[in-house]
């Protein structure tokens, strides 16, 4: 009786084994036919790859002095520019923007009207809490303090973990900043063009001498006419040498309002990003600014315009019925149009 069982649970093992076999090769053949064959570790691995998306974030001009100054010491609030917006910018992995001033330890109190900034030590820290990473210097008021001042602010935004690229001398000289995240590599190159030493041509040479096929370059300058919301001819014709030379995408601020979108060579332009943070009341215009999100991922790369209003110094991402209104007339005077806004960034 004993044996007889025994031979019983042998055969239903038996079985057992030749039908798991069997339906193993039947999937197998279901998706030879189907596809060409991948082990299911593979396609798992490469679901997994395909999630690791790095983005950032890039924002216009931020200035905290004069009446930004004033409104935070008046309502108590330490981070008061930044209420509105920082869960959403601490939401990327990385966030860029623009400092327009010096952040040092002989802080001086400016009025309204006043052309010279400085910044405390303690808004490296709200930066830093704020989200931001990077941060450019090389714009027309780093040096407000003097050279001091500008090497002064790059260590306190360095003891804050925040890490400052570009300069207001000798602009185009220095070399980028390589950002590495989920096997993606992006390099950034901050530029100033008003300055009397600012060469051009040495510019070029040294940023297309940096860039390579495996990192998406991205140039962010400091360039432009005032309030315009079109950029000028200067602006165009160093965006495209720039991009001639292998850069992937030129981000530009100063103008203190939005300016058209361009596309050189299935490359893109934004002329100007507008204000950020600032205490310019007197139009729409430069109460209005743009972010870009930039998405870089294995399958596929998108850039996001989310435009904010800025109320009293402090953005705000615009509302639905504002979104609209405002990329509607941006792309009114961009050669460009919402289904254009897409880049390719291959490994």
């Amino acid at each position: 009786m004993k044996i007889k069982l025994l031979l019983i649970i042998l055969f239903l093992i038996l079985v057992s084994i030749f039908l798991d076999i069997d339906n193993k090769e039947k999937i197998k053949t279901k998706l030879t036919n189907s596809v060409s064959f991948l082990s299911f570790d593979y396609i798992e691995e490469k679901i997994k790859e395909d999630k690791k998306i790095t983005t950032l974030v890039f924002t216009g001009d931020i200035m905290l002095a004069r009446n930004v100054d004033y409104l935070t010491k008046k309502n108590n609030i330490k981070d008061y520019p930044f209420v509105n917006i920082k869960d959403y910018l601490k939401d990327s992995d990385f966030t860029i923007g623009n400092l327009e001033g010096p952040i040092v330890n002989n802080y001086f109190y400016v009025l309204s009207g006043t052309m010279r900034f400085s910044f405390p030590p303690s808004q490296a820290k709200i930066l830093s809490d704020t989200g931001y990473d990077y941060l450019s210097l090389a714009n027309n008021h780093l040096l407000d303090t003097a050279k001091d001042g500008f090497f002064e602010t790059q260590q306190h935004l360095l003891d804050n973990n925040i890490i400052s690229f570009g300069q207001p001398f000798e602009s185009g000289s220095d070399e980028g900043v390589l950002i590495e995240h989920n096997d993606k590599k992006v390099k950034l190159f901050g530029l100033y063009t008003f300055n009397y030493d600012f060469d051009i041509e040495k510019a070029i040479v040294n940023i297309s001498n940096q860039v390579s096929d495996d990192v998406l370059d991205i140039v962010f300058v400091h360039w432009g006419s005032e309030y315009k919301l079109v950029h000028n001819n200067y602006q165009e014709n160093l965006a495209h040498r720039l991009l001639d030379g292998g850069v992937d995408m030129v981000i530009g601020h100063h103008p203190h309002v939005v300016q058209d979108i361009e596309i050189y060579n299935d490359k893109l332009i934004f002329y100007s990003l507008g204000n950020f943070i600032f205490d310019q009341y007197f139009s729409k215009e430069t109460q209005e600014g743009l972010i870009l999100k930039l998405s870089l991922s294995n399958r596929k790369n998108t850039v996001e315009l989310i435009p904010v209003d800025i109320i009293r110094s402090q953005p705000i991402l615009m509302n639905e019925d504002n979104k609209e209104i405002f990329l509607n007339n941006l792309f009114e005077r961009s050669d460009v149009n919402k289904e254009m806004i897409k880049f390719k960034y291959e490994n």
